[in-house]
């Protein structure tokens, strides 16, 4: 459940921290990111644990939580 949630935080919220100014030579389209880390399998475990730090940020009263899992996926 918890990667499912990630992986919903990153598609809706996360991303858009990179690419403010909405500008496609900066950040790709969430679809083809995905879609790539099918043929990359760890970057699927780096935008997942790009999320869960993001999400360490604006809750943190769950912040341990959330930097365990980004470190846990950072370095499965």
């Amino acid at each position: 459940m918890l990667r499912t949630e990630l992986l919903y935080r990153w598609l809706t919220e996360t991303i858009d921290l990179l690419n403010e100014l909405n500008n496609p030579e900066i950040v790709k389209p969430p679809a083809d990111i995905v879609s790539c880390s099918i043929k990359v399998p760890y970057l699927l475990d780096e935008l997942l644990a790009h999320a869960a730090t993001h999400l360490s940020v604006i809750r943190p009263e769950q912040q341990d939580y959330y930097r365990t899992h980004a470190a846990h996926l950072q370095n499965h």
